[in-house]
């Protein structure tokens, strides 16, 4: 018996010891974990720990949150940790005075809530529940729970959060809103936490602006996924948006409705520097004091093209715009783009995009019409937008100063920004390299009762040469058009239109200062020279422009079809590089242009048609006027000339000689012409 009572007396005072080791060991990973405090996300949250008692078994704590920008701190969790062998338990609640400024901030009233921790200090787990339950803005009772679990090997941590609703007033309210997130550690320091995924899921949203007055937007049904993955120095970003419905009503004054079905939004960048972020651009947009507009704007600019490489793609299944005042209903039915664009060196960007849409109908008191199989399809390559967002950036500065400069530095500054943008508009004509090629496709067009096209197809594409000579090819296609009241109709319609240009980087300060974001910016740098001397003379005088055998071709006939009537015609066209002009008026560099340009053109058409009156019962504006042109009073036009069984033109220039059918068309002198007409 003794011998028994030494045994159990040994085995319970092992035991106690290695309680008692385990408790000095918990308390000690409790130290530990207390010490790494405090945690930051991405330098603009900061949660530190406060830790008011201690004793062997328990200690009270108190978190703390902290907001970098606003430069404010908040007592938001009061913790009682219970240390048990190789186990933690955690009682908490948030802080009164916290739970006043919530009530006071988001105008609600928080009731009850309950937070319940967890963790094992050997570092297999740790997991924290709020429960909390609070009252709307319309005094509904409502529920949040947010699940929190940490990883300690890995250090993630994951965030779960569920809200049964939210009543904005009467009329807003948002139902079921489900979200998650997970957190992870900056690799230079395990204590800065950065954001890996995010993902919100609403079953419901009714959203109401002016009291329900006005705007109403219903949303069902909507998925949001953020997913950013750090890679050194860069980041890479993507982002999904999808929603079974969207519905837009303006009830005031226009009665007009927007309803989009199974809607997508997808957008990835790749290697995104780190000092770049949407959270900097979304501080400045929500700036209290002053919207910088030209920082929000460089900031825009930066995110966009400032990565490797950028995709986008929008979809979705039926857009319809209806007005109830006008019954008028606009439908697109599966619409699906997309977009994607290298920027790993701006001075050479390439890109391509397409978009289809499986038809577009239109409906309303007047007319109404229907295109189906819409598709777009291209690429660009070599573009230099280095040098447009230089541009583009300088712009924006400059009109953010509205006040004229009033000291010298300023004044010495604008013209130094003059000289800049001029420079920038030389080296885009002159390093001008750009390609693209591009088709448009329409399988169907009707329009009202009597029009009806069908085969469209444009396809254009270019690309610069060695020599800076811009090869361009350009064709169209029509299977057939038919006007059922004109009794008018067109097949195997087709234009080809082959042409080279050199110099074609001439005219970029042309189309810049045409553009209406540069218009004021052309005026205010360049004087009436410069942009003579810039923007008119050069493209005139260098651009020469060949056209080798464009030709046309197709066939008429009326409709109900009676007689096909085929047509061709061939267009080739020679302009030259002007000398130096001492006279750099447009007028007369086009007038110069246009005497150093050689002209081909001929066109052929079968007759019979014309010829056998077949056309007398035909009450049509189109045929009568193709009849009066081919055979005015009566009479064949004398500018047409009868081969057997076709009618035929043909056109040369050459310098100031012009022949019709081979004979001299009186010339157009300089000196003949009035001055209004020079």
């Amino acid at each position: 018996m003794n011998k028994k009572v030494k045994i159990v007396g040994s085995l319970s005072l092992i035991t106690a010891i290695l309680a008692l080791g385990a408790q000095i060991y918990t308390n000690h990973k409790i130290d530990q974990i207390l010490q790494k405090f405090p945690y930051s996300l991405r330098d603009k949250f900061q949660l530190d720990v406060v830790e008011q008692k201690k004793n062997f078994f328990s200690r009270e704590l108190i978190l703390t949150l902290s907001n970098a920008e606003s430069n404010t701190s908040s007592e938001i969790i009061q913790t009682k940790l219970t240390a048990l062998p190789f186990a933690v338990l955690a009682d908490s609640a948030l802080i009164p005075s916290f739970v006043k400024e919530l009530n006071k901030n988001f105008k609600v009233t928080i009731d009850k809530n309950n937070i319940t921790s967890k963790f094992s200090v050997i570092g297999d787990y740790f997991q924290s529940n709020i429960d909390t339950q609070f009252r709307d803005l319309t005094n509904k009772s409502q529920t949040l729970i947010i699940d929190l679990n940490f990883e300690p090997k890995s250090h993630l941590m994951e965030l779960q959060g569920h809200l049964s609703g939210f009543n904005y007033d009467a009329n807003s309210k948002i139902n079921d809103l489900t979200a998650s997130t997970t957190l992870i550690p900056i690799p230079i320091d395990d204590t800065q936490y950065d954001i890996e995924n995010v993902s919100i899921q609403l079953k419901e949203g009714d959203i109401y602006f002016l009291n329900g007055d006005n705007t109403n937007i219903k949303l069902q049904k909507v998925d949001y996924n953020l997913d950013k993955s750090l890679s050194g120095s860069n980041y890479n970003l993507s982002a999904k948006i999808n929603a079974d419905g969207i519905i837009i009503t303006d009830t005031n004054p226009k009665h007009s409705t927007i309803q989009l079905k199974n809607v997508a939004l997808q957008l990835a960048q790749k290697d995104i520097p780190n000092q770049f972020s949407y959270a900097k651009l979304l501080h400045l947009l929500n700036d209290k004091n002053e919207l910088n507009k030209v920082e929000i704007i460089n900031q825009s600019l930066d995110l966009l093209f400032k990565n490797k490489e950028s995709e986008a793609s929008f979809n979705f299944e039926n857009l319809t715009l209806t007005h109830k005042e006008k019954d008028k209903n606009t439908s697109f039915n599966n619409f699906s783009s997309s977009f994607k664009g290298s920027f790993a060196d701006l001075s050479n960007v390439q890109s391509n995009y397409a978009l289809t849409l499986k038809s577009w109908q239109n409906r309303d008191d007047n007319k109404h019409f229907q295109i189906k199989g819409i598709q777009l399809e291209g690429d660009n390559k070599n573009v230099n937008l280095a040098m447009q967002l230089e541009l583009l950036k300088s712009n924006i500065q400059l009109f953010s100063k509205a006040n004229s400069p009033e000291s010298k530095q300023e004044a010495k500054q604008l013209e130094k920004d003059k000289v800049n943008f001029i420079s920038i508009l030389k080296n885009l004509a002159q390093d001008y390299n750009q390609s693209q090629q591009a088709i448009f496709k329409i399988d169907e067009f009707i329009l009202g009762d009597d029009i009806m096209l069908k085969g469209i197809e444009i396809g254009a594409s270019g690309a610069i040469s060695e020599d800076k000579q811009d090869n361009e090819n350009i064709e169209l296609t029509l299977a057939s058009y038919v006007n059922k009241k004109e009794q008018f109709q067109l097949r195997n319609g087709k234009i080809s239109l082959p042409l080279t240009a050199t110099n074609v980087g001439a005219i970029i300060p042309l189309n810049i200062c045409n553009n209406i974001i540069y218009q004021a910016v052309c005026t205010k740098y360049l004087s009436v020279n410069d942009y003579t001397d810039l923007i008119i003379y050069p493209p005139i005088k260098n651009i020469a422009i060949n056209i080798e055998q464009a030709t046309l071709s197709g066939e008429l006939d009326t409709y109900p079809s009676s007689l096909a009537t085929s047509f061709e015609g061939t267009l080739s066209l020679k302009s030259g590089i002007l000398q130096e002009q001492k006279d750099k008026r447009s007028s007369a560099l086009l007038l110069k242009k246009w005497k150093n340009t050689n002209i081909g053109l001929s066109f052929t058409f079968d007759n019979k048609l014309f010829k056998e009156n077949l056309l007398k019962d035909k009450n049509s504006t189109s045929w009568s006027l193709i009849n009066d042109w081919i055979n005015p009073e009566g009479q064949l036009n004398p500018y047409l000339k009868e081969n057997g069984d076709n009618y035929t033109i043909e056109i040369k220039k050459e310098g100031d000689q012009t022949w019709i059918n081979g004979e001299i068309f009186p010339t157009t002198n300089e000196e003949n012409l009035a001055p209004e007409q020079q």
